[in-house]
């Protein structure tokens, strides 16, 4: 009796697997997807600040929003306890967090947090994202405010918040808009990497510039937070 019970028990478990697909194209993903950098399918989804969300096939990143975060989801809150602890809240708050400074030549009232540890331009966007809904990578509007970044992440280049991963030669910045300010250095954008394509845009600091690249390189970046 007990070997039928753990056959069974093996065989639903089986059946709950969730299977991964790693997609290389937007084809890949069918009517409506997208092929996100981290080669996962996306659909549009507007409970997501990014406007797209993970197909269940994305793996670890399954369900969740693009560029981190579910921000529309009812926020984690311990329960408030007689005598004990502030409650203290799971999700990233809404405003500007700690780290977060202004820019001289920055736009407005915009802050900003340069993130100097390199790592490609998806994980760069999820961690600004996880530190305050009103996060997300850098996308510098005119030369002011992109020399201004320039100066402080103080390398020789740098992510920027636009990508023209969901459709090749149309660049939108990390908001979904299409991005009006693209300084490209020539011949950029050329979309030459051997063949892997260059979907991502980095800062080339001593020229106050844009250059296309591969999404997975590894860069430090800058985030930009719009107090609400």
């Amino acid at each position: 009796m007990r070997a039928i019970l753990l056959l069974a028990v093996l065989a639903s478990t089986g059946c709950l697997r969730k299977t991964e697909f790693q997609c290389t194209d937007d084809g890949a993903c069918g009517a409506g997807g997208r092929c996100e950098p981290t080669n996962f399918c996306s659909f549009a989804d507007p409970d997501c600040t990014s406007g797209r969300r993970y197909d269940q096939s994305a793996g670890t990143l399954a369900g969740q929003c693009t560029g981190g975060g579910n921000p529309t989801d009812a926020p984690l809150v311990d329960t408030p306890v007689t005598g004990g602890d502030a409650p203290m809240g799971d999700a990233p708050p809404a405003g500007c967090p700690t780290g977060y400074v202004m820019l001289t030549g920055g736009q407005g009232n915009h802050l900003y947090k340069v993130l100097a540890v390199a790592e490609n331009w998806t994980v760069q966007e999820s961690l600004c994202a996880q530190t305050s809904s009103s996060s997300h990578l850098a996308a510098p509007e005119d030369i002011t405010e992109l020399t201004a970044i320039d100066g402080a992440v103080a390398v020789a280049a740098h992510w920027v918040g636009v990508t023209d991963s969901a459709m090749e030669g149309t660049w939108r910045n990390t908001l979904g808009a299409i991005q009006t300010y693209l300084p490209w250095i020539p011949p950029a954008p050329d979309n030459n990497a051997g063949g892997q394509g260059e979907d991502c845009v980095e800062g080339i600091t001593a020229t106050h510039g844009f250059n296309d690249r591969r999404c997975n390189d590894k860069l430090p970046a800058v985030c930009e937070c719009v107090p609400p």
